[in-house]
């Protein structure tokens, strides 16, 4: 049985060329590598649920959530990094 990498994918807005590519990679043609889309989080917070209610992954209000493990990371925003890290 596969044990899990949970991903937490971090931007300004989730409904973005990386955050759709590695969402597809890692249910494509990396799903045999452990790794699964679990969490989103976006500081555009509506167009940030809708992407997640779409790409069936959880949206966390918060990027720190009590009694989530966070595993790997994914912080997509280069041009906001300051803010979007300070949440991480």
């Amino acid at each position: 049985m596969t044990r899990w990498k949970d991903v937490v994918f971090l931007d300004y807005s989730l409904e973005n060329y990386h955050a759709n590519t590695y969402r597809d990679l890692l249910r494509g043609a990396l799903v045999g590598c452990g790794f699964r889309v679990s969490y989103g989080w976006s500081l555009d917070g509506e167009a940030g649920r809708e992407w997640a209610a779409k790409s069936e992954v959880t949206y966390q209000q918060r990027t720190r959530r009590p009694g989530v493990e966070r595993e790997v990371t994914l912080c997509f925003s280069p041009d906001t990094d300051e803010s979007t890290l300070n949440n991480a």
